[in-house]
């Protein structure tokens, strides 16, 4: 359906979807980082700083 065919409550239901939809993918992402960094510099994602 065009956006310009939706009543007000259906473009809130609508941006609301995006809008998980992309938190998901941020989480994802972010999870993503983390196992990669965890790969390249385990102590320094435990908060133990090596000098």
């Amino acid at each position: 359906m065009s956006i310009r065919n939706m009543s007000f409550d259906e473009l809130v239901d609508h941006y609301k979807q995006e809008l998980l939809q992309d938190e998901e993918k941020i989480e994802q992402l972010e999870i993503r980082m983390e196992k990669r960094l965890s790969s390249i510099a385990p102590d320094e994602m435990e908060g133990r700083y090596t000098q």
